[in-house]
């Protein structure tokens, strides 16, 4: 009865404890040109951390579930040379291939840049800066002005056109009543002018003759009457034979 007891609690004891799932990690390691890389040390950040030395190119790993970070270093005369990182996850046990890719390591290199760019700031800070907001200002100042005066121009322009269309306009609009040639110049006659020209006027034509029957005048004068009546082109003397044809313009 007591074996018995004893083999059930060894049981449970044996079951009781914690399985822990392993896997297996295993790669190739390249250098840049992909070939097989030689003295590299490879690392794994587990707990507690694992460490393989790879003469040959190869390396393997014994790692429980988890995410890890496998940390490549090739070495030339205690120095560093070449290096890369790869980042896992395992969540099942199995057997895992991870190849690593050794990329150069340029110290150096990085101290000269550094180095460059420190002097270039040395360069640049020794340069004489400008200020050039003053001059954009006053660029756009005169961009300004030069605007302005256009469109000042063109508004004067207008203006003046649309006066000119203004006053074409009223003088369209407008009617004057001129009075006609003659009767402006009737209104201007002496009273012996006037009566001469009124009797040729009713008449239309007439002779000097029958004009001295009319008015009591010398022949002298009558042609004189005549005369300053046709320099004012109110009428027109037409010769014929020994006399004279008047006759109303």
């Amino acid at each position: 009865m007591q074996k018995r007891y004893s083999l059930v609690l060894i049981l449970l004891f044996i079951l009781g404890i914690p399985i822990s799932l392993a896997a297996t990690i295993h790669g190739t390691i390249y250098d840049i040109s992909l070939e097989e890389a030689v003295d590299v040390r490879v690392s794994v950040d587990t707990s507690p951390s694992q460490l393989y030395i790879s003469k040959n190119g190869f390396y393997s790993f014994q790692i429980p579930s988890g995410d890890y970070i496998i940390t490549a270093e090739q070495y030339s005369n205690d120095f560093i040379i070449a290096s890369t990182q790869e980042s896992l996850t395992i969540s099942d046990e199995g057997e895992y291939v991870v190849d690593l890719i050794l990329l150069p390591v340029f110290e150096e290199s990085g101290n000269e840049e550094t180095e460059f760019i420190e002097d270039s700031t040395d360069e640049i800070i020794d340069k004489p800066q400008y200020n050039l907001l003053p001059a954009i200002i006053l660029l756009i100042l005169i961009c300004l002005i030069l605007i302005y005066l256009f469109l000042k121009k063109n508004k004067i322009k207008t203006k003046n056109q649309s006066k000119k269309k203004t006053k074409r306009k009223q003088k369209e609009n407008k009617k004057p009543k001129l009075k006609k040639p003659q009767q402006l110049k009737t209104v201007q006659l002496p009273n012996d002018l006037l009566e001469l020209y009124e009797f040729i006027r009713k008449h239309k034509r007439t002779t000097q003759k029958e004009i001295r029957k009319i008015i009591p005048l010398s022949e002298a004068k009558i042609s004189l009457m005549i005369a300053d009546l046709e320099s004012r082109n109110l009428i027109k003397k037409i010769k014929k034979g020994r006399g004279n044809i008047i006759i109303l313009k």
